[in-house]
């Protein structure tokens, strides 16, 4: 009788932490979406005199956006890789996803953390405001901040940054800045844990039909490399490759996630 009423009590802590976790997640996709809703209509009220300034940060947060998107995928949705669970290939940090029998795969919410603090540390380099001020614009800013918000088919980049901008009498204040990227992070993350479950459960064999079946549920392609180290380390990996096949980053350059597993 009393095993059963424990057995219940780990049962509702279990149903009401998930409850919590998609209430979490819930909050979070609203609030970001709710301060992108407020970005686009600061812009969409921007004076014409001022639209060279804020079209300029705009283009700022998206170039750093993407730009960090790209390398987040080449470090397999790290900005900063884990030292103890990588490799350096070349001058690259690629990190293992299956290690030491363990599933080492980052949590989306991770990622878009990882996102989140490379978009931070690069867009500044890009906010010099020192040719608009000899044109005559008054600039005056605050500190940002950056969130970051993967979803299904895009991902939402909301930046925090209060400005003020006055030119010939006009003058308007900015707190929201936001770019919306479509991209398959979401998917290609998905794809990626089930190729890792199932790579666990029989390490150093690649299953071909299920790579097979993953790509007929995800809009992914999918490419695997075996590498055997001919050093007395022996560290034989294998890559894998899990590319948006929907979806360009730019004209130039895909999404591609990059990670490594032991044989």
């Amino acid at each position: 009788m009393q095993k059963k009423s424990q057995a219940a009590i780990f049962v509702i802590l279990g149903v009401v932490l998930l409850i919590s976790v998609m209430l979490l997640i819930n909050f979070k996709t609203g609030f970001l979406k709710s301060l992108f809703q407020k970005s686009a209509q600061e812009i969409a009220s921007v004076p014409e005199q001022l639209q060279e300034v804020t079209g300029f940060i705009e283009k700022c947060l998206e170039t750093a956006s993407r730009n960090s998107l790209y390398q987040i995928g080449r470090n397999g949705g790290y900005y900063t890789v884990p030292v103890d669970s990588s490799i350096i290939w070349f001058i690259e940090e690629v990190p293992y996803y299956y290690l030491d029998e363990k599933i080492n795969i980052p949590s989306l919410g991770l990622i878009e953390t990882e996102l989140e603090k490379s978009i931070n540390e690069n867009i500044g380099s890009c906010f010099n405001f020192t040719e608009f001020r000899n044109e005559g614009f008054a600039i005056k800013t605050q500190n940002y901040s950056i969130a970051a918000d993967i979803q299904e088919k895009k991902i939402l980049v909301t930046m925090d940054y209060k400005i003020l901008i006055e030119k010939s009498g006009v003058s308007s204040e900015f707190t929201k800045f936001s770019v919306e990227m479509d991209s398959n992070l979401a998917s290609m993350h998905a794809a990626s844990e089930e190729l890792v479950n199932i790579y666990s459960e029989k390490p150093g064999f690649v299953c071909l039909t299920c790579m097979e079946e993953i790509v007929d549920i995800y809009p992914v392609k999918i490419s695997t490399i075996p590498v055997s180290d001919v050093t007395v380390l022996k560290n034989n990996i294998i890559w894998f490759l899990v590319d948006d096949r929907e979806f360009q980053i730019d004209d130039e350059r895909n999404l591609t996630l990059r990670f490594i597993v032991e044989q």
